[in-house]
């Protein structure tokens, strides 16, 4: 018969139909009667051990000895386990009482409980709630019901407090939290107020920068703990698998606050620094407005510098918001410069780098405080530079403009720009080609954009093809969603630009483009042209300001102009000007005429020759100090008209080199000449043509020299009197003249268009003008009274090669002279003689051979002592 395993009524069913036949050994009543039936079922297997529990022999457990109490660290792991024999399977029975003893819980597995049905009950990473828990186990017989069933002792867990679980108690524990900084710097306070005592906190101070960090120890892994995974300590709790801590925390700030118990923050740059234009030896500074997004972290700011075009920066010596120049150089103007904002007690953030900036360095020659592109007189001498500049070069301009101007100071070249509007995707603007031509001497100083410009919404400029500037609404306009609202705030309605709206086309607006320098100066509140760049958001996405570019128009410049559309109504408009700069060097000394204050390098100053006042000498118009206007011209000076062309070339004199005298002949020193005879006197000079002549005068009874001019007269004519050779003739005698006429003459020479050279006065000529007839007087007085002293024989001049002979009454010759020349007084000159030689009171006879062969003339002569 087959095992029934369904219960079964004795007896059989109630039809009769099922009868059990056999020996009933033992009968268990498993499931109870009613209603007169009585329901049957299995024996019991206790310990499923495959044997029922009442055909298998058994016996009761014996309890032996069980794991003494014990004391771990939390979140370490530990076990107890029981030790007991019986003949039967035990059961274990795991429990744990939380309240001394009082109420106990059954153990079931867990993360925490491992075994709670075995002999061995494991505690895995036991948290503090485990301290001072009670531990016991029942030990029962399942199999063998008539065992007792047992109970372990009691015994206790303590889990001491251990925060960054290294096996080392925090009372024991140098280091509770593993950071690399002792917990007696630290301290037990709470100085984030998290809850978590700064000993046990990876970031005291709530930052979210873990102090090992702050404190500058090593973190490879970033986990807030002293160097890497896995982590060892020593006895104390003190790291030993990092490369460094235990050393005394930084304070980078100087704050006398440690950095890692200093709250940090990220920094910001809320005003970037904008682009500065200066005069050259002038001071200035530039600023960068910065803040932190919360608390009050100190900043730091290291300026710098590159020198070849942004690949790499140097540091400048400056630590503060204000960078301060001094005394400019136009070397900076191939420099371009920026700043790194940093909050160094929060080692955390990163360094905020600002967009990139110029400091253009604009050239002042005359040190008048305006500009040379400005000025329109650069060297304040009178002489406007639109004067001095000559040149023949050409700008001209192609592509979506076609114009070109020629020959002028500056060349400026104005176009109106595209006037269009629409939406969304459509952009509009001008793209030109700006190309300038020079000839022959001309010399290019420089050249600038600048374009009165409303646009929506914003700017796209490429030079070269490269963007050196876009931004569109996002970046201003808060209202958007994307631009920061501290950033931007000078944009809205109270700020800088008062609700700036760049399409109105009656804000004044400006675009400026120079040599590596791009601003977009807008009027403000106050009426003031600010760079409103450096206020935008350059964190929003899209933002690109580069410095780094050329803008030569000699180079040529491919320059593109267009707005940018972040949604909504798209235009631009715009009244475009480029200016260029170009001058000559006439005299090749390095100094472009505009800068030379003595163009033609002649030694005369430019103001001179020009014709104007400089009284001090010193090249410049007026007297020092000058005073200029806002044009840079020098003022209450005079100047400023048509500079002297003297010589009348149609070369102005301070653009012509003068020329020194050079007289290469002159006549002699003297002449004798007859009366009503013709002579001449005459100079030879170099480039004779090149100055002005003018003869003088000087009659032997006057003291002062009398301008000749071209004269014909009864007793004298004069011819050349403005030439290099005067003629004179006809000069005759009076009828009640005796003397011989005594004249001197010179030439003054003059330089008309080099008005710095003095006139040339040529060395005096004497003239002597005797008498064409001959007249011998009978008498004369040598008494010196300065009245007839001397025997004048007039027009013995006619005849140099006369022999006069003079004899006493004796016949005894007392006076003899070849080329007698009426200087005798009176005097024996022919014997020996007493006293003082001077012939007495009497009459004598001459004798005069003319020596032209004629007859020698005879006669008397007195002389009359008193």
């Amino acid at each position: 018969m087959g095992i029934n395993t369904e219960g079964m009524i004795i007896g059989g069913s109630g039809e009769g139909s099922d009868w059990f036949n056999g020996i009933i050994d033992d009968i268990v009543i498993a499931k109870g009667c009613g209603d007169y039936i009585c329901s049957f079922d299995m024996p019991h297997d206790s310990d499923s051990s495959g044997v029922y529990d009442f055909l298998e022999a058994g016996g009761p457990v014996f309890y032996d000895s069980i794991s003494e109490s014990k004391t771990i660290t939390e979140m370490t792991s530990t076990d107890f386990e029981v030790y007991s024999h019986s003949v039967s399977r035990v059961n274990y029975e795991w429990q744990v009482s939380y309240d001394g003893g009082i109420s106990w819980k059954k153990i079931q597995d867990s993360l925490s409980f491992i075994g709670s049905t075995t002999p061995n009950l494991i505690i895995s990473g036991a948290p503090l709630d485990l301290n001072a828990a009670k531990f016991r186990v029942i030990l029962s017989t399942p199999s063998f019901r008539c065992g007792a069933v047992q109970t372990s002792e009691i015994f206790e867990l303590t889990v001491l407090p251990d925060n960054d679980v290294d096996g080392i108690p925090d009372s024991e524990d140098l280091d509770d939290d593993n950071d690399g900084i002792y917990d007696t710097v630290e301290g037990v306070s709470d100085t984030d107020s998290d809850g978590i005592p700064n000993q046990f906190d990876l970031d005291s101070d709530g930052d979210g920068c873990f102090d090992v960090i702050e404190a500058s120890f090593t973190d490879p892994d970033g986990d807030g703990i002293l160097g890497g995974s896995p982590v060892t300590v020593d006895a104390r709790g003190v790291v030993t698998s990092g490369e460094d801590g235990y050393t005394d925390p930084v304070d980078r700030d100087g704050n006398l606050v440690e950095d890692f118990l200093d709250f940090g923050s990220f920094a910001r740059i809320i005003v970037e620094p904008s682009d500065i234009h200066i005069l050259e030896r002038s001071d200035t500074s530039v600023t960068v407005f910065a803040d932190v997004k919360s608390g009050s972290t100190k900043l730091y700011y290291l300026w710098q510098v590159s020198v070849n075009g942004g690949i790499t920066w140097e540091g400048l010596a400056n630590d503060s918001e204000k960078l301060t120049i001094i005394n400019a150089d136009p070397s900076f103007n191939s420099r371009i410069y920026r700043v790194a904002v940093s909050t160094p007690s929060y080692i955390c953030g990163d360094d905020v780098i600002s967009d990139p900036f110029k400091i253009l360095i604009l050239e002042d020659f005359d040190f008048d405080l305006v500009g040379d592109m400005d000025d329109v007189d650069d060297d304040n001498d009178g002489i406007y530079d639109s004067v001095e500049c000559f040149n023949n070069a050409t700008l001209s301009l192609s592509g979506d403009v076609d114009t070109a101007v020629s020959a002028s100071y500056p060349l400026v070249l104005e176009y109106n720009g595209v006037d269009a509007k629409g939406s969304g995707n459509q952009f509009f603007g001008d793209e030109i080609d700006i190309k300038l031509n020079l000839s022959q001497g001309d010399v290019y100083e420089g050249c600038y954009y600048e374009s009165e410009v409303t646009f929506d919404d914003g700017l796209d400029v490429k030079v070269d093809g490269k963007t050196i500037l876009y931004f569109d609404q996002y970046h201003w306009d808060v209202s958007t969603g994307k631009a920061d609202s501290e950033t931007t705030r000078e944009f809205r309605p109270g700020g800088l630009f008062n609700g700036w709206v760049p399409w109105d086309e009656d804000l004044n607006m400006r675009l400026v483009i120079r040599d590596g320098s791009i601003m977009l100066l807008s009027e403000t509140s106050g009426g003031e042209m600010v760079d409103v760049i450096p206020y935008m958001d350059n964190d929003v996405e899209g933002w690109v300001l580069d410095k780094s570019f050329n803008f030569s128009c000699l180079e040529g410049v491919a320059l593109s102009v267009k707005n940018s559309n972040h949604d909504g109504p798209s235009s631009i408009k715009s009244r475009n000007t480029i200016y260029a700069y170009v001058c000559d060097d006439l005299d090749g000394d390095k100094f472009l005429n505009n800068n030379d204050l003595d163009t033609d390098e002649d030694g005369c100053f430019d103001v001179n020759e020009a014709g104007f006042n400089d009284p001090d000498s010193d090249g410049y118009l007026g007297k020092d100090p000058i005073g200029v206007d806002s044009l840079g011209r020098v003022v209450s000076s005079g100047g400023y008209q048509i500079p002297l062309d003297n010589d009348n070339n149609n070369i102005m004199d301070f653009m012509e080199a003068g020329f020194s005298v050079n007289i290469t002949s002159t006549p002699e020193s003297s002449y004798l000449v007859k009366e009503g005879d013709t002579f001449s006197i005459s100079y030879g000079v170099d480039l004779q043509d090149r100055f002005i002549y003018q003869w003088q005068v000087q009659e032997s009874s006057s003291l002062f020299w009398a301008d000749i001019e071209d004269s014909v007269s009864d007793n004298i004519s004069y011819i050349g009197s403005k030439t290099n050779t005067l003629t004179v003739n006809g000069l005759r005698f009076d009828e009640m003249q005796l003397d011989n006429i005594f004249l001197r003459f010179r030439l003054v020479i003059s330089t008309p268009s080099f008005i710095c050279e003095d006139d040339v006065l040529t060395v005096p000529t004497d003239i002597e003008v005797y008498h064409r007839d001959l007249h011998i007087p009978q008498g004369f007085s040598p008494n010196n009274d300065g009245i007839n002293d001397f025997w004048v024989i007039r027009g013995i001049e006619g005849y140099p090669d006369n022999k006069l002979r003079v004899y006493n009454r004796w016949n005894n010759r007392v006076f003899e002279k070849r080329g007698y020349r009426n200087n005798w007084d009176g005097r024996n000159q022919m014997q020996i003689y007493f006293g003082d030689g001077n012939l007495p009171e009497a009459t004598y006879f001459y004798v005069l051979d003319l020596g032209d062969g004629s007859k020698p003339l005879t006669g008397f002569v007195y002389i009359k002592r008193e």
